[in-house]
């Protein structure tokens, strides 16, 4: 994956919120490892839902109506 970097936080208040934010962001996924598998399992899911229905064009699917 060809991730994009965006530049260093500078020293103002607000950078440094955003920048606290941004590393308990990433700490979350390795404090609540249990959640953030779960979390990884649903979104897994939906992706499922998203390929079995998203070819087809009907309205009256079940799955996509209660979404």
């Amino acid at each position: 994956m060809n991730e994009r970097k965006p530049p260093p936080w500078s020293d103002d208040q607000l950078s440094q919120f955003f920048a606290q934010a941004e590393f308990n962001d990433r700490v979350t996924a390795i404090n609540l490892q249990p959640v953030y598998e779960l979390l990884t399992k649903v979104d897994a899911v939906f992706r499922r839902v998203e390929e079995a229905t998203g070819h087809n064009g009907g309205n009256a699917l079940l799955i996509p109506n209660l979404f």
